[in-house]
């Protein structure tokens, strides 16, 4: 059904918030509606119509005279058999004419068109008739009141919107007006006067249905945005169960130990961590972690894409250097997401505990802080551009190496961290968040247990919900005590998050 047929505005003036999806479902609402309706007011309107007919018939062989504004072509005993026959015959019609249209909606299965077009002869036929026989000797009703109040009926059931509901009554006033130009009583004058009167015989319905209908707008929107709320949030719930399961588990063994915590600021977001442990060398891990621009199902798709890169970038050279992996993002980036105006930064890392030596590349991420067993803080900034900003030919990763020995602690986080705005509106900062590790370095946390104290010292002072996507990653090296103890005794130490 077209949206003019349901809609009181054209397609074109239509709200901007109404989509495509939104639109074809109201109609299908409306016409299932406009349907049932129809049924209701045919079926009603007719049974009336049938009991008034019969029992003007029974008054009428019983010789008694009644006033009825359904029944405009009564006549009193002394009137003349003839004009009553009539209209009986013409009620009888009309009687034959709803449960014909009732029977019509009922058995056949009828386009939105087809029906709207039927309630409109509906009450029109209904009203012309009344019109009509008004006009007849004798009769004691007003035919255009008589199809009034038929009008204001067919409004109160039919869900037509206010250009809808004038339809019927154009050839209603066109026949009245007609009949009371042509035959009215009075001079030609006051007959033509009476005509734009006429017009308002229709305003109560035609209001009614601007309200209703306007009513009914706003609550179909409502249930249809807010059904697509929790069918959009269920899918989310589904889509974020399958994105995190790209995340890698926490690392709690081995030389090199990895615990993280992340927070997205929607369902899904556009920080990612990846982490590379080759089979042939455990003594060795890399960590990649990732910001992809934006936030939600965007950044989350591609993140998807970049973890399908990672894992054949690292299956085809399981011990690669970060700088080479800085590169080749770039390059991914650069060809296939940098059109699409989408970016990322990326810090990565890879760790040698058999010769105690980190070495990382930064493109455009913020630093990293290396917190040495002795209390000290190194901080390990950007070494290139932001990944996809130039092409492969003038990007130079610039790997940088230093050491990194037992008990040493490596912070790796994303801007969602640093980025963090207080009640003031001032931002956490490199200073903040470099004053919050070193007070965690004072409580000499276990091992597993940076994540959450960091986290909960930046929730602290964040006021509200996130405003951008969060991971912050330890990559530790446990000491030589840890490191000297038996496994059952580092399974009873905290492994954080």
């Amino acid at each position: 059904m077209p949206l003019a047929s349901i809609q009181p505005e054209q397609p074109g003036r239509s709200p901007q918030h109404w989509t495509p999806e939104l639109v074809k479902e109201f109609e299908g609402y409306t016409l299932a509606l406009l349907r049932r309706r129809f049924l209701w007011f045919s079926g009603a309107l007719g049974s009336v119509a049938a009991f008034f007919w019969l029992l003007a018939v029974v008054l009428k062989l019983a010789d008694v005279s009644m006033f009825s504004l359904l029944i405009p072509g009564f006549r009193s005993k002394t009137d003349s058999i003839w004009p009553f026959l009539l209209s009986s015959l013409v009620q009888m019609l009309l009687v034959g004419w709803y449960a014909g249209c009732f029977w019509t909606v009922r058995r056949k299965a009828m386009t939105g068109q087809e029906l709207i077009r039927l309630s409109y002869l509906l009450v029109a036929v209904h009203g012309m008739l009344a019109v009509v026989l008004a006009r007849l000797p004798g009769a004691q009703a007003s035919g255009l009141l008589v199809a009034g109040i038929v009008h204001f009926l067919a409004c109160c059931f039919l869900p037509w919107s206010p250009r809808q509901a004038m339809m019927p009554l154009v050839p209603v006033i066109a026949v009245w007006a007609g009949l009371e130009v042509t035959i009215g009583t009075g001079g030609i004058g006051s007959r033509l006067l009476m005509v734009p009167w006429g017009l308002l015989i229709g305003l109560p319905g035609v209001a009614l249905c601007a309200l209703r209908h306007t009513q009914r707008l706003e609550r179909y929107e409502r249930t249809f945005f807010y059904k697509r709320y929790r069918e959009v949030k269920r899918e989310l719930v589904d889509a974020r169960r399958i994105h995190e399961s790209l995340f890698p588990t926490q690392v709690i063994d081995g030389a090199v130990r990895v615990h993280y915590k992340y927070e997205p600021m929607q369902q899904i977001g556009g920080d990612f961590l990846y982490v590379h442990r080759p089979e042939q060398n455990p003594d060795q891990l890399s960590v990649v972690l990732l910001d992809v621009t934006g936030h939600g199902v965007l950044a989350a798709l591609t993140v998807n894409r970049i973890w399908g890169e990672l894992r054949r970038i690292f299956a085809e050279h399981p011990s690669i250097a970060p700088g080479n992996v800085l590169h080749l993002l770039n390059r991914y980036a650069h060809l296939t997401l940098a059109p699409y105006g989408v970016y990322l930064t990326a810090k990565i890392v890879r760790i040698d505990a058999t010769n105690d030596m980190l070495e990382y590349a930064s493109g455009g991420h913020p630093p990293a802080f290396l917190y040495r067993e002795d209390g000290s803080l190194v901080e390990l900034e950007s070494t290139a551009f932001v990944l996809g900003a130039c092409p492969d030919a003038d990007y130079v990763p610039d790997p940088k190496q230093m050491a990194m020995n037992p008990g040493d602690v490596l912070l790796l986080y994303t801007d969602g961290m640093n980025e963090a705005r207080g009640l003031s509106g001032r931002l956490l900062g490199l200073d903040g968040l470099r004053k919050i590790i070193n007070e965690v370095g004072t409580t000499h946390p276990h091992q597993g247990e940076w994540p959450d104290k960091v986290f909960s010292r930046m929730e602290a002072f964040r006021a509200g919900a996130p405003a951008d996507d969060t991971i912050l990653v330890e990559v530790s090296r446990p000491s030589a005590i840890v490191s000297a103890r038996s496994p059952r005794e580092r399974k009873r130490q905290p492994v954080g998050v």
